[in-house]
């Protein structure tokens, strides 16, 4: 009943009906194996991070976790993302932002294919990984760097500059 009530709230102030074609639920962030709450005055708010982080280093690490898994906050595990988030916007300094990719790229099918597995970001996350490290080390092909600039800007990162097209809707 609590997520029914949610969704009637929804549509009834937004006036769209349905208002959305998926319902999800997500873990609770925990700091210090408690949940984070305002009643025990332990919450670690984005606007206090984004001074030390990029929006695209928070995301990195709020997307390793599985959404509906528990997770639990610390700096260090934050702090210890930077090699890889760096990695991954060097990587993609080599895309073109004005490329089409074509969805039958194999990063864009096994990015699909992950995130079709109930939005498996962890999985996700590492076949980004893979291909920048591809990308890096020069034995990507001809479109993996404009694949894994598409890949990454559907969970939103942005990697300082423009995103190409996907040719196709990937549904993600």
């Amino acid at each position: 009943p609590h997520h029914e009530n949610e969704i009637a709230q929804a549509e009834t102030a937004s006036g769209r009906d349905p208002f959305c074609g998926f319902w999800m639920h997500n873990g609770m962030l925990q700091l210090e194996g408690v949940k984070m709450s305002k009643s025990l005055g332990n919450l670690v708010l984005a606007r206090n991070l984004l001074p030390h982080y990029s929006g695209d280093h928070l995301r990195l690490y709020l997307l390793g976790e599985h959404y509906r898994s528990d997770a639990n906050y610390s700096s260090e595990s934050l702090e210890l993302l930077r090699p890889r988030i760096d990695r991954l916007q060097t990587a993609n300094v080599a895309a073109d932002p004005a490329a089409t990719v074509q969805r039958s790229h194999p990063l864009i099918r096994a990015f699909s294919a992950a995130m079709d597995d109930d939005m498996n970001t962890p999985l996700a996350l590492e076949i980004l990984d893979r291909a920048a490290g591809r990308v890096l080390d020069g034995t990507s092909d001809a479109g993996e760097a404009d694949a894994l600039r598409s890949a990454a800007s559907i969970l939103g990162f942005a990697f300082a500059g423009a995103r190409g097209p996907v040719n196709g809707d990937l549904n993600a």
